[in-house]
């Protein structure tokens, strides 16, 4: 992961986000006018999903929603670095904030579990028709994720320390919760 050329698949990147945004606003959250705290949990939390799927080859001996303390603290770090990289390059301020405690008025409506088990597969898709490389779905998911931030901030929905620190926060969580089995089609 240390190696993957990011800059030569940025372009694939983004397409495959731009495609996994379309999951997002009150389709996902089921609310007449969206929920962006929740659809920043979603991307962030899958974009883990992926990094622990990938480290964790047999995650069905483990019921859905345990908590797994696994090796994947540098891919997740690669990612975190990924998404303060994203954020600065939308003139947006990259330090601080990421680990700051998300105040309770800003908490996702649904769990890490169910949030993944509903955007899993979506990912899955706009990345295999984005013809994104599967070593860099989890980079579409965390870009997914800044982009709903900065939407949130350009809207006046959410500061951008509070968005940070949901994106990191669920990018955790992602890599530490045992989803559900892949949903087959």
């Amino acid at each position: 992961m240390d190696q993957l050329d990011i800059p030569g698949h940025y372009d694939t990147i983004n397409k495959a986000a731009n495609l996994f945004l379309h999951n997002f606003g009150p389709g996902f959250t089921q609310t007449a006018e969206g929920h962006i705290q929740t659809d920043i949990a979603g991307a962030a939390s899958v974009a883990g999903t992926v990094l622990l799927r990938s480290t964790v080859p047999d995650l069905a001996r483990y019921e859905p929603g345990a908590v797994l303390l696994s090796e994947i603290h540098d891919r997740e770090e690669h990612i975190g670095r990924f998404m303060s990289n994203v954020i600065y390059s939308m003139n947006l301020e990259p330090r601080g904030g990421w680990t700051m405690p998300i105040p309770d008025e800003h908490q996702p409506m649904l769990s890490i579990l169910e949030m993944t088990h509903r955007l899993e597969n979506p990912l899955y898709h706009a990345c295999s028709e984005a013809g994104l490389h599967a070593d860099f779905y989890s980079h579409a998911a965390a870009l997914t994720a800044i982009k709903l931030v900065a939407a949130g901030v350009a809207t006046d929905r959410l500061a951008l320390d509070t968005g940070k620190a949901l994106a990191a926060y669920h990018l955790a969580g992602g890599c530490r919760t045992v989803p559900y089995p892949p949903l087959t089609d």
